[in-house]
Order: C-alpha cells, then sequence, then structure tokens
C-alpha cells in the first residue's frame, strides 16, 4: 500500500517538471521569435496592445499609491527636520559658549594689560604678581574673593591686594586674610570690619581711619575741623593703624577720591565720604603685593 500510495505523487512530480520544461521551451522559443521579428510582427502588436491595457491600472495604482507615498515622504522629513533642530541647537549652543569664552579672554586680555602697567609701580620692598578671581563672597558678595595664588606662588597672609583703576594706575583693593597652598581670600576694603588708615593729600597732612559702611560705600572718620578737606582730593593710606601693630598696608597707595564733606555736629569731626578708585565687586583679576623685603615682611607679619 505503501508503493502505490507514493507512486502518483511521483507522477505528478513528474507531470509538474513536464509543465516547467515546456514552459521554459515556450519562452524561450517565442523571446527567439520576439527578437528575430521586424517592429510590426504579431509579438510586438501583442506587447504593445498589452501596454496600452495595463496602462490605466498602472495610472490609477500610481494615484491610489500617491497619498501614501507623499504621507512616507512627509513623515521622513519630519523626522529629519527634528535632528537638524536638535543639531542645530546643540551647535548654537557651542558657539554660545565660545563667544562666551572669547568676550572672557579678551576682558581677561585687557585686564591683564591693565595689570601690567601696575607692576612698575608697586611699592618698594614688594613684588607684584597678578592673579585671577576664581571665586566670591556669598553672604556679602562684595566683601571678599578668592584668588587663584597661594603659598605655591609666595603669597602670605596680611599681602596687600591692589587693581588698575580707569587711569591704569593701581589702587588699593584690600589685604590676603588666608592662604593655602594654590589660593587665597583677600577681604576689600569695603568690607565694614576692615580698617585701613588713611591720608589726605593737598590737605596739608589731614590723617584719619577709613572704614565702610553697611551698603559698601568709604568714610574717613577721625579726622580734625581744622583741616581743610575739599572734594576731587586724593586719599591713599597713611601707613598707620587705630592699634598698637604697624599697618599692613604701605604707605602712600591709592584708595579713592573725596566726593563730599560733611558738617560736623557738636565736637564731632566732620564724615567725609569716598569713593574707591576700583569697585572690587566687578573685577576679574588683581594684583598681590608680596613682601620681599625685610620692613614688607614685617608689615605682613604685624
Amino acid at each position: 500500500m505503501n508503493r502505490e500510495a507514493r507512486q502518483p505523487d511521483r507522477r505528478q512530480i513528474y507531470a509538474r517538471r513536464g509543465v516547467i520544461v515546456v514552459l521554459a521551451l515556450m519562452g524561450l522559443v517565442i523571446l527567439t521569435a520576439y527578437f528575430r521579428e521586424t517592429q510590426d510582427g504579431p509579438l510586438h502588436e501583442v506587447q504593445t496592445d498589452a501596454g496600452a491595457l495595463v496602462a490605466p491600472i498602472q495610472s490609477a495604482a500610481s494615484r491610489a499609491v500617491e497619498p501614501l507615498r507623499d504621507g512616507w515622504s512627509w513623515t521622513a522629513g519630519l523626522v529629519t527636520a527634528r535632528e537638524d533642530a536638535r543639531r542645530l541647537s546643540a551647535e548654537n549652543a557651542e558657539l554660545r559658549q565660545q563667544v562666551i569664552e572669547a568676550r572672557a579672554s579678551a576682558e581677561s586680555l585687557e585686564e591683564q594689560i591693565g595689570i601690567a602697567s601696575t607692576l612698575d609701580g608697586s611699592p618698594e620692598g614688594y613684588e607684584a604678581v597678578s592673579a585671577r578671581v576664581t571665586g566670591r563672597s556669598v553672604n556679602n558678595w562684595y566683601s571678599r574673593a578668592r584668588l587663584g595664588l597661594g603659598h605655591d606662588d609666595g603669597v602670605v597672609v596680611n599681602a596687600p591686594v591692589i587693581a588698575p583703576d580707569s587711569d591704569g594706575s593701581g589702587a588699593l583693593v584690600g589685604h590676603v586674610i588666608t592662604v593655602s597652598s594654590r589660593s587665597s581670600v583677600v577681604t576689600f576694603i569695603t568690607d565694614p570690619r576692615t580698617r585701613v588708615g588713611g591720608r589726605v593729600l593737598d590737605s596739608s597732612g589731614a590723617v584719619g581711619m577709613i572704614g565702610a559702611t553697611a551698603s559698601g560705600s568709604l568714610l574717613l572718620s577721625s579726622v580734625g575741623r581744622s583741616f581743610e578737606v575739599e572734594e576731587s582730593d586724593i586719599v591713599v593710606t597713611g601707613g598707620f593703624t587705630s592699634g598698637e601693630f604697624p599697618s599692613v598696608y604701605p604707605p602712600d597707595l591709592p584708595i579713592g577720591a573725596v566726593v563730599g564733606v560733611g558738617k560736623p555736629e557738636g565736637d564731632s569731626y566732620p564724615p567725609i565720604q569716598v569713593r574707591p578708585f576700583v569697585d572690587p565687586r566687578v573685577l576679574g583679576s588683581m594684583v598681590v603685593l608680596i613682601p620681599v623685603s625685610e620692613q614688607a615682611k614685617r608689615r605682613a607679619a604685624g
């Protein structure tokens, strides 16, 4: 029974193969006749008629598929547009950062040029070294700043700090209060806790103590009423302090200009307002005066 069941299957296989061979031979015969006959031959006419019949079907199919094709093109274009938008946004952010860095570098270069002009005019006994501001006070943001110089660069506690003013000459900013190996903290003269002995030029030697108010403005106090202090007079460091220790600031460092002289009440001293030559809130670089002479080192030690 198995042989009888398998016999029809083999005959079917042979029949299918025979049909395939016959169709292949017929195709070869038709192709040979097609290429051998002229353009007016019957096979060419059949091709033309078949093309005319299929053309409307192809046109209708093309119109039917066109919305799908347009939809696909729109979707692909949308994806491409979003990718381009993300790429352009990233490039724009990168270019914006480059512009910011370029401006910061230009401002730093201008400050370094201004600072360079103060190096030759540094006080005797000190070495002037420029430093970049790397941080500022959080609580009282105009009173302190962190500099990118430390013990490794020769900075010591009580080293005076100056910065170029509008004329390019050095003006007092403050002094160093803490030092680590690679950084230091400077407190400004606009800190209410800072006191500086000051002297008014062109006023017959008027001296007093300079301190800051809560708003950061400077007041020169303890100046006798007999001294003639006027607006625009220049105030410099006097080289002294109110205590028994010597001042950490060398004498004759420019501080600011007198902008107002009040009238004394009773036996009190006249209040004298001083505008500092340098606003420490906008500084990006400063100059640390490192003591090198014995006298300068004694001032810093004091």
